[in-house]
């Protein structure tokens, strides 16, 4: 059977990933984490580094993307509940973030087996929220640098309602 010729991509569409509004590409391409998120809520920041956390666990970083960027992500199960670590490149906040699976009714419970496992006590938390207390994403827009229209995006974000205690990250 003789091998089909695929044309090249059309010259003015842009890489699949990116969209910079009136995308000519009809692709649109997210990377793994930007799917897989949808299935986890932030419930805390970690002090140590993500290569550290991850070692200790033996765990695989994979490199992703998001809107503020490129993202090293580790997705993993303990005693059936799923969590990631997450670090945005560049962000000025060295926090780790920590995710838990949605389905997840006890988030603490949930944190102290992933502390628990990383051998590592809660002196090691930068911040602990849930989703259900939050007051305003506001707090990692800070952290991440996102523009004023972004923060006011997030303050309305619907998911989020009330109560985090967070170390504030320190700004030059």
């Amino acid at each position: 059977m003789a091998e089909l010729a695929v044309p090249g991509p059309e010259p003015d569409w842009e890489r699949a990933p990116e969209y910079q509004g009136g995308k000519r590409n009809p692709a649109l391409q997210a990377s793994m984490w930007e799917y897989a998120a949808g299935a986890f809520r932030l419930v805390a920041g970690l002090s140590p580094s993500l290569e550290v956390l991850a070692a200790r666990l033996r765990l695989d970083i994979e490199r992703g993307w998001e809107d503020l960027g490129p993202v090293d992500v580790a997705m993993f199960r303990i005693q059936k509940i799923d969590f990631a670590l997450s670090r945005l490149e560049g962000s000025p906040s060295p926090d780790v973030l920590v995710w838990v699976g949605r389905a997840v009714a006890d988030t603490d419970a949930a944190l102290d087996i992933l502390l628990n496992a990383l051998g590592i006590g809660k002196e090691a938390l930068t911040f602990r929220g849930d989703f259900r207390r939050t007051p305003s994403l506001s707090v990692f827009a800070d952290a991440y640098q996102v523009s004023a229209a972004s923060k006011e995006v997030l303050d309305e974000e619907p998911l989020l309602d009330s109560g985090w205690s967070a170390k504030a990250p320190a700004h030059e």
